[in-house]
């Protein structure tokens, strides 16, 4: 009965045809590639796919050619060439054509460019296999893995994959196709005739998350559960980038892996994080290239943001210490005083110096910008901030130490004209004026060339002008 309960939800949530549940995760791909392709067949694999994709291609007699990482055009021309050749030796055309990819790659936490992919698949008339071990759960609005995320329809992938270990805090995997496929599986599977199903503790388990994330169990608790874990794992990232580590992936992965690349350190990063109270994964060869060996970060919407800001303290230590700060480029840094002090005296409307409210998505304080080219915020926070002229607008940018940098537009306060500031028109010698404006923006988190990252849900960010407050009247002594 619970394995019933699982099939039924999962399909809830995957929308394929049928779905067949297997009792171990790393099997799921190991003991289902061998039934779908055999002699005559042609596997061509992504060359940084999971362990248990290998095992299980080579496991199923057929012929593997290997593409870029996450390349379609890579994809294209080795299906291309593969078609025209034909099988070696006897050039007849293959049996069969299957392309093998993963939602989230688990060492790399690069998010799958599955769009260019389906069109590439479509192209060619080849078969699509997406492993969704690390997405499903973790991607898309309401959790529905790198299918939602990418806005690619379910029935544009041939077979997907995916396993009740990361998002669901359980045991096994599923394979969900059309109901002949599964059919076939069925029968021929080892995972399925000769290997144990999943016990009903652990099938229950798994129902009841997936209950939660389809938000059939009446509450919000799965959406806000994903959206937790898409701003954990982004503010996470944005965390190690600012301190000067290398790390490599995609926003809203929570898979965030950081570069050692000297095997010898990884002892030396694992041991001293542990001395910190903080648990780490190092990952070395086999899994990576010896001298690409790296830690990897798996994020959960559990996490508060005072566990990541105090992990990231520690981490930041130890990475001094074992000096893995590949890309410290100064921070935090300052402007020209010349340039600050240009910035804040437009005669007119221009006034960025002094203390603002902030009424962020997420939280509201106050926040003080400084003339040596520092901001800082009620909490501690702090950054650094410029002005910039783009497409005709003043953008205030907020370079968080720590956090995302976030871009506002500088827009009239109610009842004043639109401002338009130019260059020209700053006076050096002008004082400042009173504030007379607002900025107003989306707390667009933005990558290097500055701009948005895709797929990150905005929200909005306003900062408005402290009220000065007046000074007292200097009473006359002969009027006491």
């Amino acid at each position: 009965m619970p394995l019933s309960l699982v099939s039924i939800e999962i399909l809830s949530v995957v929308d394929p045809s049928d779905i067949f549940v297997k009792g171990m995760g790393f099997a799921t791909n190991s003991t289902t590639i061998p039934c779908l392709v055999g002699k005559g067949a042609l596997i061509i694999s992504d060359e940084l796919n999971h362990a248990s994709i290998v095992i299980g291609a080579r496991s199923s007699g057929s012929k593997i050619k290997v593409f870029k990482h996450n390349d379609p055009i890579s994809l294209e021309q080795m299906l291309r060439t593969s078609i025209v050749e034909g099988q070696p030796r006897t050039r007849r055309p293959w049996k069969k054509i299957i392309v093998v990819v993963e939602g989230i790659y688990s060492m790399e936490g690069e998010i799958c460019r599955l769009q260019e992919i389906v069109a590439v698949c479509k192209k060619y008339k080849a078969y699509l296999y997406v492993d969704e071990a690390h997405s499903i759960g973790a991607l898309g609005i309401t959790g529905r893995g790198v299918l939602e995320h990418c806005k690619v329809k379910p029935e544009d992938v041939d077979v997907m994959m995916g396993t009740f270990t990361k998002s669901f805090g359980s045991v096994g995997g599923y394979i969900a196709s059309s109901k002949e496929v599964i059919a076939h599986m069925r029968r021929i599977s080892p995972g399925s005739i000769y290997a144990c199903a999943m016990s009903p503790g652990c099938a229950m388990q798994s129902s009841l998350a997936l209950r939660m994330i389809s938000g059939e169990d009446g509450t919000t608790k799965g959406r806000d559960k994903v959206e937790q874990l898409r701003r954990n794992s982004n503010l996470f990232r944005s965390g190690l980038e600012r301190m000067g580590c290398e790390v490599i992936g995609d926003r809203d992965s929570p898979v965030v892996p950081v570069m050692l690349y000297n095997p010898a350190k990884m002892p030396a990063f694992s041991r001293q994080c542990l001395e910190r109270k903080l648990a780490i994964v190092i990952v070395g060869f086999p899994a990576t290239p010896v001298i690409k060996s790296r830690v990897r970060f798996c994020i959960s919407a559990a996490h508060s943001e005072s566990d990541l800001i105090s992990a990231l303290r520690a981490i930041s230590e130890v990475a001094d210490q074992v000096m893995i700060k590949y890309k410290w480029n100064g921070r935090p840094n300052v402007i020209a005083s010349a340039e600050v002090a240009k910035q804040s005296r437009h005669p007119q409307l221009l006034n960025v110096v002094g203390c603002w409210e902030a009424t962020h998505f997420a939280w509201k304080d106050t926040l003080t910008i400084e003339a040596n080219g520092r901001f800082a915020r009620g909490n501690g926070d702090e950054g650094c901030w410029n002005i910039q002229e783009r497409d005709g607008r003043t953008l205030l940018r907020l370079e968080w130490d720590r956090w995302p940098t976030e871009e506002l537009e500088l827009q009239p306060e109610e009842g004043t004209q639109s401002p338009v500031i130019k260059a020209a028109d700053i006076s050096p010698g002008a004082p400042p004026s009173p504030r007379r404006h607002v900025f107003r923006g989306t707390g667009n988190i933005i990558i290097s060339a500055g701009t948005p990252c895709p797929g990150t849900l905005h929200a909005k960010f306003t900062l408005r002008p402290l009220p000065v407050p007046v000074p007292p009247l200097a009473l006359d002594a002969g009027c006491r």
